[in-house]
């Protein structure tokens, strides 16, 4: 079932600038794997080859620099969801070839702070709103990925297939969800969020993980104590225990 359901969604790959190369591009299109990515601002594009009937054909049309078809194209504004804010984007959008690169590319000349941003897909049905939002994930993603690296152990396991390998990303990109959610509403399950000061609600994954344990020490510790309990007095021996645990 798993399997199915990543075979149905075509893959993404977003990646920066250094990525921007035909000796990356054209195996991820050969495979089927959709690329978004960022061009250098001198980068130049080929128009799609015109023939006029005589002699041989072209191989690529005019070379032209996509940055001064910012100017020279008529603008169209877009709202775009951008690092966290609904903002309005004026750009320009032309279909081509880039150099080396056999497969027709989608360029997204967006407006910068000081020059043209250029934003390239190598899947043709995407809209510009659609490029400039998935570009601008990929610091969130960026983040995740160190997140779930760093929490969740998605740099620790080790496995020798396809499947168990998407099973195990997905078992912690949900881990990963529900931490979060945990952060955003602020709340926790019963006795979760106790420390020594008093009861804070988690600030931060590692605090999540730490509490996490924390509930899961108290919860084998006095599982058959009874729920009325006073269980001050054993608070500090408690509490080093916990600690060690976490």
């Amino acid at each position: 079932m798993v399997k199915n359901s990543v075979k149905a969604k075509p893959l993404c790959v977003v990646a920066d600038a250094f990525f921007s190369k035909a000796n990356f591009i054209t195996p991820l299109v050969e495979q089927g794997i959709t690329l978004v990515t960022r061009l250098r601002h001198d980068a130049v594009g080929f128009l799609p080859p015109f023939y006029c009937g005589r002699g041989r054909p072209p191989k690529r049309g005019k070379c032209i620099k996509l940055a001064k078809r910012f100017n020279q194209m008529q603008k169209q504004t877009t709202t775009a969801w951008l690092y966290g804010k609904q903002r309005q984007v004026q750009y320009v959008v032309i279909d081509l070839f880039l150099r080396d690169v056999k497969h027709k590319v989608r360029v997204v000349i967006a407006d910068g702070t000081n020059r043209p941003i250029l934003l390239v897909s190598t899947f043709l049905d995407l809209s510009p709103t659609q490029i400039l939002e998935i570009y601008a994930a990929r610091f969130s993603i960026e983040i995740a990925s160190r997140e779930l690296k760093q929490h969740f152990g998605l740099g620790d396991y080790q496995s020798t297939t396809t499947l168990a390998f998407l099973r195990f990303t997905q078992l912690c990109c949900i881990a990963a969800s529900l931490a979060r959610l945990v952060l955003l509403k602020r709340h926790s399950p019963e006795g979760i969020h106790e420390t020594d000061g008093g009861s804070t609600a988690p600030s931060t994954i590692s605090s999540v993980r730490q509490h996490l344990r924390r509930f899961v020490m108290r919860q084998l510790i006095f599982d058959k104590s009874a729920h009325s309990a006073d269980l001050t007095e054993c608070h500090i021996d408690i509490e080093a225990i916990c600690r060690v645990a976490a």
